[in-house]
């Protein structure tokens, strides 16, 4: 949990290599303890820091991050499936993808106030996404 925290840190900051070198670290670390449980979130990070990295692996970042989507969708974890969808509409701004993070974020309920539910929510009053 420590690690994929540092990660949003320094995403935040535009360190992508060094972020690159500390997802690969821990995705060692996770597989060596047989601990999946942040497997989607270091996928998802991994594509993100992979395309703001090399621009032209833009194909394996978002393999990465519907690597995230499935994981998150196989452990049931719908906070990090709402995330790994958020990373896929960011790097695919299409129809498909509005209509899956659209699904998921209504899947939480109305009355939720997770910040993520919340930007979708504002996104989809704000503009009508492609």
């Amino acid at each position: 949990m420590y690690g994929a925290m540092h990660l949003d840190a320094l995403a935040a900051l535009t360190c992508p290599g060094e972020v690159l070198e500390l997802v690969y670290s821990l995705l060692e670390t996770a597989t060596q303890r047989q601990d999946g449980h942040f497997l989607p979130e270091l996928h998802r990070l991994k594509g993100e820091a992979l395309l703001a990295a090399k621009p032209e692996l833009g194909s394996a970042a978002e393999a990465c991050v519907q690597q995230a989507l499935h994981l998150a969708r196989q452990a049931n974890a719908r906070m990090l499936e709402l995330r790994a969808a958020w990373g896929l509409f960011r790097l695919r701004v299409e129809p498909s993808a509005w209509i899956r993070l659209n699904a998921i974020a209504a899947s939480f309920g109305e009355d939720c106030s997770i910040r993520e539910v919340l930007e979708v929510r504002r996104l989809g009053r704000r503009c009508r996404p492609p």
